[in-house]
C-alpha cells in the first residue's frame, strides 16, 4: 500500500510545477516583450539605469529557477508513480 506522505509528495509536485510554469513565464515575457522610451526624451547629467540589462539578468535568474523547479516537480511526479504502481502491484500470494 501506498506510504502516506504520497499524497503529500503529488501535492507539492502540483505546486512546484505550477511555481516553475509561472517563473518560467515571466522570464519569457520579460524577454521577448519590447523595451524602450514611450514617452518624451528627458535629458539629465546624470547616467541613465540600464534597465535592458536588469530586465535580462532577472529573466536569467527566473528562467533558471524556473526549469529547476520544473525537473524537480517531475522527479516528485515520478516518485508518486512509481509508488501508487508498486503499491498496485499484486503480491504473490493472490
Amino acid at each position: 500500500m501506498a506510504t502516506p506522505t504520497t499524497p503529500r509528495l503529488g501535492r507539492l509536485a502540483i505546486v512546484a510545477a505550477i511555481v516553475g510554469a509561472v517563473a518560467y513565464s515571466v522570464a519569457v515575457l520579460l524577454v521577448w516583450t519590447p523595451f524602450g522610451p514611450t514617452g518624451s526624451v528627458r535629458y539629465s547629467t546624470e547616467p541613465p539605469v540600464d534597465w535592458l540589462t536588469i530586465r535580462r539578468t532577472a529573466a536569467a535568474v527566473l528562467g533558471t529557477f524556473g526549469l529547476v523547479v520544473l525537473a524537480t516537480a517531475l522527479v516528485l511526479a515520478l516518485v508518486v508513480l512509481v509508488r501508487w504502481a508498486v503499491a498496485r502491484r499484486p503480491t504473490r500470494a493472490s
